[in-house]
């Protein structure tokens, strides 16, 4: 029997039993403001969610669209219905980026996670237009605003900092402002944000601005006993809530370093049982350079692809571009 969506008088008395929770919520002593905050917000999240939901369908109606949509796409008349990284040959590998999945990027420190996870999140909102959310959870709001900028300017971060840019350059770098200016990138860069709160504001970003892409910087490395550590089965779990894709990086132990071949492997990440559970793509960033100074592998990078759901894993070659920390 299928689940009817509830109707606007239901709706109404649900609101009038969630502002009645609320005010009990206000003047729960034991809890701190910020607690009581999230609760009253979680609330109101949750009845705006379920005015959403639809219940059952039959298999037929989802079979319909899936048809018309791939009839449109193969045709020519649509875009294909999932997002992309900007990068061709990962994005051939993956497939693009799914409604609903996790992408993890690991790597060792210096392997540039954090320049992947702007290479991508620019393409999104720059090149694709969508409103993407960024929680940065090791650099600063105005760090990852400066890096973005000199990425779209293509210039010389050294530059940019030490005041010795060219005014053709600098022209390129104020326009490169208005660009990013009127895109839709949302940064959040608390340091202390715990799992679920991380999620709560995912949720609330989803609300009012519709993201279609979220991505994680997470640079902390998990400690044995560490109750605070970003959970991959919750990241998981905000990605079907909210439809989106959604990208985490994760750092590695130092176990490649103990080998000749210092190629990471699934079994160099923290808790790396959890995140192959949980994950529906596993990405491993790799730079030969950083372990063999050679000239010849300066700007060399690979993407390996150690778990796809959505397809076959491998390597994806990209070149690393320093001045402004991009990958091609």
């Amino acid at each position: 029997m299928s689940k009817s969506t509830p109707t606007e008088k239901e709706l109404r008395e649900k609101l009038n039993q969630v502002g009645k929770d609320i005010l009990k919520i206000s003047t729960d002593k034991k809890l701190s403001y910020d607690d009581a905050l999230i609760r009253a917000e979680r609330s109101l999240l949750m009845l705006y969610s379920e005015g959403l939901k639809t219940g059952f369908f039959h298999i037929k109606s989802h079979l319909n669209q899936v048809i018309e949509i791939l009839d449109e796409v193969h045709s020519g008349k649509q875009q294909p219905i999932y997002l992309t990284t900007g990068l061709l040959d990962l994005d051939e590998m993956l497939c693009g980026l799914d409604a609903g999945s996790l992408y993890v990027i690991g790597g060792s420190p210096g392997m540039g996670k954090t320049a992947l996870a702007l290479t991508i999140l620019r393409h999104a909102a720059v090149v694709e237009k969508v409103p993407t959310g960024f929680f940065s959870m090791d650099l600063a709001g105005t760090h990852i605003a400066l890096r973005l900028l000199c990425m779209e300017a293509k210039v010389d971060s050294y530059l940019v900092r030490t005041g010795k840019l060219t005014k053709l350059k600098w022209k390129a770098f104020t326009s490169s402002m208005k660009t990013l200016t009127k895109s839709e990138i949302f940064i959040d860069d608390m340091k202390s944000l715990s799992p679920l709160k991380m999620k709560h504001n995912a949720i609330r970003l989803k609300a009012e601005h519709d993201i279609k892409l979220l991505i994680i910087d997470n640079n902390q490395v998990i400690q044995k006993q560490d109750t605070q550590h970003l959970p991959c089965r919750l990241l998981k779990q905000t990605a079907e809530e909210l439809e989106i894709p959604v990208i985490v990086t994760f750092p590695l132990t130092r176990k490649p370093e103990e080998r000749k071949n210092k190629r990471p492997l699934l079994s160099d990440f923290h808790r790396a049982v959890e995140i192959e559970e949980s994950a529906d793509t596993i990405m491993l960033l790799y730079r030969p350079w950083i372990d063999t100074l050679d000239e010849d592998d300066k700007g060399l990078a690979e993407v390996i692809i150690a778990k796809n759901r959505n397809g076959p894993t491998g390597i994806v070659n990209l070149r690393f571009i320093e001045k402004y920390a991009e990958f091609k």
